[in-house]
Parts: C-alpha cells; sequence; structure tokens
C-alpha cells in the first residue's frame, strides 16, 4: 500500500495566543448575554402605587376612580385594585413617595409633592415622615438644599436605610447626585450612592426587593438598553438589565397621560427548592 503523509501544521506563538484571546472574549461575551436573556421579573401578589393625576383601574364591581393622594392596591392576579388615603384628603398635595410597614423597621413613611401640615407638622416636600407626624428624614437638618424634592422613597429592609431619588442634582452630604440616581440615605451616614442607572431621566418611584433588583417608574418616557421605557409602566431593574413588571395602560386609558408617582411591592413567598439538603 502506498502510505500518505498528514500536512503538519504549525502555529506561531503570538498568532496563536491571539486566536486564543479573540476565542476567549466572545465566549465571554455569550456567557454574559445569556445571563442577561435569562433573567425574569420577581414574581408579586400586589402591587401599590400612586398615580400623578387623577386615573381609573378596575375594580370588584366596577370601576375605581382616584386622585394622587390615594394609594392603590393592585392584586396581579385578578388586575383588580381598591384604594385608600392613608394620609388622609391631602388637598393640592400628592403622595410623591412612600414605603409600608411589616419589614421590620418601623411604621409606613411617605413623603409628598408640595408642603403640607401632616399630624400638626409641616412636611416639605424633602422630609420623610410617618403619618402621626414623625420626621425621619428631616430635610433641613440633613442639609437638602431648598427647592430639591424626594420624589421616590422605598427602604432597605437589611439595616432601613431609606432608598431615595431626587427630582434635580443637588449636592448631598458633599456628593453630586442626579435625578436619575438611586440614593441611600442613614441618620448616622447621611446621603451615598446607591445605584448610578445613567437613565438620563427622572426615577419617579422606587421600591427595593433587594440589593440587585429594584422596581421603578420614569417621570418621562425614555429609551432604556433593554426596552421603550414609558412612564406608565413599571419596570424592573438591576445593574445589567430591565425587565417590564407591570403596564397600566393596557389595563386602564386613564393612565395614557398619567405616570407612576409612587411605589411599593409585596412580592410571592418564595418556594422551598427540591434540592433542599434538609430531609425530613
Amino acid at each position: 500500500m502506498w502510505g500518505c503523509r498528514l500536512p503538519i501544521i504549525t502555529f506561531h506563538p503570538v498568532a496563536a495566543y491571539r486566536l486564543f484571546s479573540v476565542v476567549g472574549a466572545a465566549i465571554m461575551l455569550l456567557g454574559m448575554a445569556a445571563n442577561v436573556v435569562a433573567q425574569t421579573a420577581t414574581a408579586l401578589n400586589t402591587l401599590n402605587f400612586v398615580g400623578d393625576i387623577d386615573t381609573s383601574l378596575p375594580a370588584s364591581g366596577g370601576t375605581a376612580y382616584n386622585s394622587d393622594d390615594a394609594i392603590i392596591d393592585f392584586s396581579i392576579a385578578t388586575e383588580l385594585s381598591t384604594s385608600s388615603n392613608e394620609l388622609g384628603t391631602l388637598g393640592a398635595a400628592g403622595i410623591d413617595g412612600f414605603h409600608k410597614t411589616g419589614d421590620g423597621c418601623g411604621d409606613s413613611v411617605y413623603s409628598l409633592d408640595i408642603t403640607t401640615l401632616i399630624a400638626g407638622t409641616a412636611m416639605r416636600p424633602a422630609d420623610v415622615f410617618t403619618a402621626a407626624g414623625v420626621k425621619v428624614l428631616d430635610a433641613s437638618t440633613a442639609g437638602v438644599p431648598d427647592g430639591v424634592n424626594i420624589n421616590a422613597l422605598s427602604r432597605d429592609p437589611s439595616n432601613c436605610d431609606l432608598i431615595i431619588s431626587i427630582d434635580t442634582t443637588a449636592l448631598l452630604s458633599g456628593s453630586a447626585f442626579r435625578a436619575d440616581d438611586l440614593i441611600r440615605w442613614n441618620s448616622s451616614n447621611g446621603f451615598s450612592l446607591f445605584q448610578q442607572t445613567n437613565f438620563g431621566a427622572n426615577i419617579d418611584a422606587v421600591h427595593y426587593l433587594s440589593a440587585s433588583r429594584w422596581l421603578v417608574s420614569l417621570e418621562v418616557s425614555t429609551q432604556l438598553p433593554d426596552l421603550a421605557g414609558l412612564d406608565e409602566q413599571i419596570f424592573e431593574i438591576g445593574p445589567t438589565f430591565q425587565l417590564l413588571a407591570l403596564d397600566l395602560r393596557s389595563i386602564d386609558n386613564s393612565w395614557d397621560a398619567a405616570g407612576v408617582n409612587a411605589l411599593w411591592a409585596l412580592p410571592q413567598p418564595l418556594t422551598e427548592s427540591i434540592f433542599s439538603d434538609s430531609f425530613e
């Protein structure tokens, strides 16, 4: 038989290094893309929110009409709503942020869009307070400049720090913050950056889900990296992704001209993993 000789292939060391570097980078990018695609929204039981104008939503037996001082309780499963005026009728004022009790951090807290008397105490737009009129964050004492409004409010249950956003660029605790920043505050350390979103739009509502997941709504419709962000929508965001959590316009057309002014959520309880290492 005639023998056959296979060709000998040689690689220059530098060329081989460059080839493997390119392949490695491609694999890394594919892995990052797969991670983004794999993100799914947190399962929620209810969303509580406030509109920035009078709105309506389906309710048991008909339609519920709500003003900007009413907190709407919306069931994800039934798409039916109820509402309550937890601070009473506020006249010209609207609720600009709130976070409900039950997180181990004390009473529910609120913020308003204009100065208003609550339980005999004047609350400025950058104050955070309880329904009893107790200031949790006193804007004047904390050094918040006049004219700055806290227009998004939540709370981190791990340490009870407030998570806020403001409506304009301002200097707080010696640092400059923008309207698309999420800011952490506590009475010991003051204000610090929690998350820089770079959305280029005012964050109008926020709810803390975890250290890496938050619900937000924007003041104006803005194109986000992963989706078109409309001001009547609620998004779940993280450092590298944005997901649609709820589109209110698809439920009632009164939200065509409305936005979400404040936000709180109740996630579904976590189910036990089938891979639990405990045995009964």
